[in-house]
């Protein structure tokens, strides 16, 4: 992670010295930009295709992926358009350039492209929807074109009326519908994955899918209100909740837990503006959220969030067959089995 920071880091030090470097008072040079973002590209996946573990193969893939969005503002660079450099051409070749990255070439099986793909997926659907990552262009031109239309060539104010600019906002609903049903679809793949012990693949899906969800929801409230919006926050929540809970995965659990307290807390706001009301009204609240929590960990017969659980198969990559298991750990009844080198094992019946 601190490779993966440095990285990171070194990247923002080649844009600064591309920026500086084609600067001039009369246009911008973008080549020094193109060529050293280039380099950095070239770099992470030379370093990928050499070393394929540890904190180096980690700033690899870092320089890799955040290298191929700068090397593609700089290609499509242009400071007389507005907004100067093409949108859809960058997110289109970043998502790409990432998810392909994770299926092919010495990127192959890291989970960062692949999360960074998803994202780079839903940016996509939103920009060629609904142009969300131009409209701060589209809001300045509006305003400015508005305003120099209210005065004539003089400097005096035509029709006396304040100026109104025109420019296509983006649709909130849209976007929010857009976003949910990416992320349930983001949430069914991980939980198929998770079923099949591929825990490694579906961890990137799982990242996708909270902001997809959350930013989805928060989207729609103006169509659904306090208590709509309350309402899909913990239909939301309880989702997640109930996956992590059965799959093993104590982060996305705990974040689906707090979800559905928020979102009963947004519902019960709108119920009363009394504040002892509300305020019985969430102790309520709270305490049927134990009952129910207890009741469906009871069903599920859960184990406890402090048991220790034992790691998982070694695997050479997300995509590679587990090959054996870790020293000293043997494996629960109907856990995946070990695949031994050139060799493929059907999995096993799931127990009871």
């Amino acid at each position: 992670m601190i490779a993966g920071a440095g990285c990171a880091l070194a990247i923002l030090g080649v844009l600064i010295v591309s920026g500086d470097t084609g600067a001039s008072d009369d246009d911008f040079n973008k080549w020094p930009g193109v060529l050293l973002c280039a380099l950095v590209v070239a770099a992470g996946y030379f370093v990928l295709g050499a070393v394929r573990t540890g904190a180096m193969a980690a700033a690899g893939t870092v320089a890799a992926a955040l290298g191929v969005p700068a090397l593609l503002v700089f290609l499509t660079l242009d400071v007389n358009d507005f907004p100067p450099y093409s949108t859809d051409l960058i997110l289109i070749g970043t998502t790409v350039a990432w998810l392909g990255s994770y299926l092919i070439g010495p990127g192959r099986g890291r989970p960062f492209f692949l999360g960074a793909g998803l994202i780079g997926l839903w940016f996509t659907i939103l920009q060629l929807t609904e142009g969300v990552f131009d409209f701060p262009f589209a809001l300045i031109s509006g305003f400015s074109m508005a305003f120099e239309s209210s005065f004539d060539s003089s400097g005096s104010e035509m029709g006396g009326g304040p100026f109104s600019p025109s420019f296509d906002a983006p649709d909130p609903t849209t976007m929010g519908v857009l976003s949910l049903a990416l992320g349930i679809g983001y949430l069914v793949v991980t939980r198929r994955l998770d079923r099949h012990q591929r825990h490694g693949v579906a961890t990137p899906f799982a990242l996708a899918t909270l902001p997809t969800m959350y930013v989805g929801t928060l989207l729609m409230a103006d169509d659904l209100e306090q208590a709509g919006t309350g309402l899909l926050l913990m239909l939301v929540g309880g989702g997640l909740a109930y996956h992590g809970s059965t799959v093993g995965r104590r982060g996305t659990a705990w974040v689906g837990g707090a979800t559905t307290a928020i979102g009963a807390a947004v519902f019960l706001s709108d119920m009363t503006d009394d504040a002892t009301i509300g305020g019985m009204l969430f102790l309520a609240a709270g305490i049927g959220l134990v009952a129910a929590g207890h009741a469906v960990a009871t069903a599920l017969n859960e184990p406890d969030e402090m048991e220790l659980t034992g790691p998982g198969l070694h695997r050479t990559s997300t995509l590679a067959p587990a090959t054996s298991y870790a020293p000293g750990w043997t494996p629960p009844p109907g856990a995946e089995q070990p695949v031994a080198p050139g060799h493929w094992n059907p999995p096993p019946t799931a127990p009871p």
